[in-house]
């Protein structure tokens, strides 16, 4: 007899089921995180993995009593043994990401390589999932599965991915978006180690206020660096991953490095694209709105979910046209980008 393996809902079901005998069992005090406007509660079945979870965030974490959230990851910890097989081909995979994906109905799966197997249910706004051998968690998979986790749900509560690093002061920040190798990463990094505070790096987040203002929201403090830059801030090295990813770059938790520089929100002020020049200094100069829009949404927009990219791309045209754009002349001298960060910041503050 040929039996039909099961589904998504079933295997959601059983997920789910064994979550909470676990967490019922032995229960472990439960996290809220506040991602701009959306509260997530965070549970998992070992203190283990509660603490590698809140490790690498940049966003406010508090206990879980007395909140209701906007939706909730529950997370079982296998400890050493393997991620199960699932009973499908998957629909789409990314090397890049080391993942793939299944989708049935409001189901979502997703296996991020060997390390975590989610499950969410859209309408119940939920996610279940397996962590394996979470104590020897490689940094890279923090970006690659914790952020993609919990955007499958910020993306539909109004939080929009951009490609770019963020930087604050008193409230507001600048965006610095541009392609690999433009300098974003260098800028940022310069600016967080002379006092001004790091909002994100890569896969910053954006959310559009009451007001129609765009605020630039934290979530993870982890960011990846090649050789040359880290060897230019030597206090990192002791933070540094001694693996690389597939980029051949080093992951690091800023926090750790950066503990009194990080914020949680703050306003965009402007849009920032940075150019490495054989200047001395760096220099402010006209952006052309649509050639940075492109590169935008060519490395931000995920064009899976059609009616969700649909809402992306409109999200990001928007903000390009209503925010001000400059191209960033980067000088050979580092040390003055954060004087001109912060005087962009301070002669943008009434805008």
């Amino acid at each position: 007899m040929h039996f039909l393996p099961p589904n998504a809902a079933q295997v959601y079901n059983r997920l789910a089921a064994t979550f909470e005998q676990r967490f019922t069992k032995s229960p472990v005090e439960a996290a809220t995180l506040q991602i701009g406007g959306c509260l997530v509660r965070l549970r998992t079945t070992t203190p283990l993995l509660r603490r590698q979870l809140l490790r690498p965030l940049a966003c406010p974490v508090f206990d879980g009593a007395g909140a209701t959230a906007d939706f909730t990851v529950d997370l079982v910890d296998l400890a050493g043994r393997p991620l199960p097989d699932l009973p499908w081909l998957p629909q789409h995979t990314s090397a890049e990401q080391e993942t793939s994906e299944y989708q049935e109905g409001p189901f979502l799966v997703t296996r991020h390589g060997d390390l975590l197997l989610t499950i969410l249910n859209h309408e119940a706004g939920h996610t279940v999932g397996l962590v394996h051998d979470p104590a020897h968690w490689p940094l890279r998979h923090y970006k690659q599965s914790i952020f993609i986790t919990l955007y499958q749900h910020l993306r539909r509560r109004g939080l929009h991915l951009i490609h770019a690093s963020a930087i604050g002061l008193d409230g507001r920040a600048v965006l610095i978006a541009g392609q690999s190798g433009a300098g974003k990463t260098t800028t940022m990094l310069t600016c967080v180690a002379a006092g001004l505070q790091f909002l994100g790096d890569d896969t910053t987040l954006l959310q559009r206020t009451a007001s129609s203002d765009i605020d630039v929201v934290a979530l993870l403090s982890t960011l990846d660096v090649t050789d040359k830059t880290a060897a230019w801030f030597p206090e990192l090295a002791s933070f540094l991953s001694p693996l690389r990813s597939h980029t051949g770059k080093r992951q690091i938790i800023l926090s750790e490095a950066y503990p009194s520089s990080m914020a949680a929100r703050a306003r965009v002020s402007a849009i920032l694209a940075p150019e490495i020049t054989d200047r001395t200094h760096t220099t402010l100069a006209p952006a052309n709105r649509a050639s940075l829009l492109s590169d935008l949404l060519f490395y931000s927009v995920d064009l899976q979910d059609v009616a969700l990219a649909r809402q992306h791309l409109e999200f990001l045209a928007q903000a390009v046209e209503q925010i001000p754009v400059y191209r960033l002349l980067l000088g050979s001298d580092r040390q003055q980008i954060p004087q001109v960060i912060a005087e962009i910041l301070q002669r943008l503050s009434r805008w």
